[in-house]
C-alpha cells in the first residue's frame, strides 16, 4: 500500500494543482476534534493527502510531523475527517504550527450551486406560501437550514451580495411554539432567541403577533428574520448536501 501512495505522489508532482482534487490548503491549521475521526501515519505528507483523495468518505486531511516523547519519528501523523464540509473557517479553526490541512473540492448536483462557507443551495424564485415552499424543494433537499450561526452569517452575506440587500425568502425556520410561548427554531431543532432586537431579527422583531412563520428579509438598510403569516407568498432557498 505504501508503494501505491508513493506512485500516486510521483504522478501528482507532474499534475497541475487544480487537478488534484483539493479546493484549498491551509498552513498552520489543524482539524478540530469535532471533525477528527481517523488518525494514521505515513512516510510523507503527500501520501496522507493521496489517501484522502482516493477515499470517497474523506472530506479533509490534516498532516503534521509525528512526535513521540518530544522526538520526531520521521513519519507524518495524518488526521482525516469523514464528513462533508464546505466551511473552511469552521473546519480549520484549530491552530497548529506544523500542521497543514487540505479540504477536498466538493461538488453539488445540478441545479444546486456550491457556495463556499454556505453549502449547496438553490434559490427558488417562485413565490409560494410556507407549506408549499417546503414541499417544492427538489427531491433529497429541504428549505435552507444552516448548521450553526457562523454558516448562517455567511449565508446572509452571500444573499446580500446576490440580491443587493433586497430579500424575501422562506428558509427552514418557524415558530414551533404558540402565540404566548414562542419557540423559534430551525428545522434541525436548534432554537433561536425570541428576544426582540437580537441579531437574528430585524428591528422590533419578533413582534409577538403570534405568527408561526418568518422569512429572511432585507431592504438594503437592514437584514434579518421577520415574522409573518405562513400564508404569505415568498421565494425560498433550498439546500442539498455536498459531496466530493
Amino acid at each position: 500500500m505504501a508503494a501505491t501512495w508513493a506512485l500516486l505522489c510521483l504522478a501528482a508532482m507532474a499534475a497541475p494543482a487544480t487537478s488534484l482534487g483539493f479546493m484549498a490548503s491551509f498552513a498552520g491549521k489543524a482539524l478540530p476534534p469535532r471533525y477528527s475521526q481517523v488518525n494514521t501515519t505515513f512516510a510523507t505528507a503527500c501520501q496522507c493527502r493521496m489517501a484522502c483523495l482516493v477515499n470517497p468518505a474523506c472530506a479533509a486531511v490534516s498532516t503534521a510531523p509525528e512526535i513521540v516523547m518530544s522526538n520526531p519519528t520521521g513519519m507524518f501523523l495524518c488526521t482525516f475527517a469523514r464528513v462533508n464540509v464546505v466551511d473552511a473557517a469552521r473546519l480549520i479553526n484549530a491552530t497548529s504550527s506544523q500542521a497543514i490541512t487540505s479540504i477536498k473540492d466538493f461538488k453539488c448536483d445540478a441545479p444546486f450551486k456550491l457556495i463556499f462557507g454556505v453549502g449547496c443551495i438553490l434559490v427558488v424564485e417562485e413565490k409560494l406560501d410556507f407549506e408549499n415552499a417546503t414541499e417544492n424543494c427538489p427531491p433529497g433537499s429541504a428549505l435552507y437550514t444552516p448548521e450553526d450561526d457562523v454558516i448562517f452569517h455567511n449565508f446572509i452575506e452571500y444573499m446580500k451580495l446576490k440580491t443587493l440587500g433586497r430579500m424575501d425568502f422562506w428558509l427552514g425556520f418557524k415558530n414551533f411554539g404558540n402565540a404566548q410561548n414562542q419557540t423559534w427554531a430551525w428545522f434541525d431543532g436548534r432554537i433561536v432567541s425570541s428576544t426582540t432586537g437580537s441579531w437574528y431579527w430585524t428591528k422590533y422583531e419578533p413582534d409577538g403577533t403570534g405568527t408561526e412563520c418568518a422569512r429572511l428579509f432585507g431592504n438594503g438598510a437592514e437584514t434579518g428574520m421577520k415574522d409573518n403569516p405562513c400564508s404569505s407568498r415568498y421565494s425560498s432557498v433550498c439546500q442539498m448536501n455536498s459531496h466530493p
